[in-house]
């Protein structure tokens, strides 16, 4: 007789749990949810991350093997030979557009060699942005090599080569 009360007992139990509705974050099915986002917000974290490191590297090594491309010595000789300066016709009247400046012309080839700025976040986006700030700095001199703005600015850009030759393990040397 005690065994048929228990049984009696135990089917109750089981009829008032089977009857009662759990709530739904207290199921099996919900935490199986949780899982699969957390794996798919992690993959696609993972694949980011690894994309965002590629385009870098691929700059990285870009500008490694060819470091002189965007110096101040090189993207000058080229703002040397380009000139903005014309008149400008257009039906029937004539306006003078004046002559850029030394540094804008620079900082025109710096951006025309080099598109920093779709980079996505890094510390060479950052070096590369300073670095043209100090290009507009330089002034429209005849002894240029010697001013302040064209030091300091071939001075930071021996910063940015050394930055990039640390990421790739290359230097002056090896990297041609």
């Amino acid at each position: 007789m005690d065994s048929i009360n228990k049984i009696a007992e135990n089917t109750e139990a089981i009829a008032t749990a089977l009857s009662r509705p759990d709530p739904f974050w207290d199921t099996q099915w919900f935490a199986a949810l949780i899982g699969a986002t957390a794996a798919l917000l992690i993959t696609s974290l993972i694949d980011q991350t690894a994309k965002r490191n590629k385009i870098l590297r691929d700059f990285y090594d870009k500008i490694a093997k060819n470091g002189h491309g965007l110096s101040l010595q090189s993207i000058g000789v080229s703002a040397n030979i380009i000139r903005y300066g014309h008149t400008a016709t257009r039906n029937g009247v004539s306006t003078e557009v004046p002559e850029k400046t030394f540094s804008e012309r620079v900082i025109i080839e710096l951006r025309k060699k080099c598109k920093y700025w779709t980079l996505p976040p890094s510390k060479i986006r950052f070096m590369l942005k300073k670095y043209e700030k100090l290009l507009s700095k330089i002034p429209d001199t005849k002894n240029l090599k010697t001013s302040d703005g064209y030091i300091e600015a071939t001075e930071y850009y021996q910063k940015i080569l050394d930055f990039v030759y640390k990421k790739t393990g290359e230097n002056i040397w090896t990297a041609r």
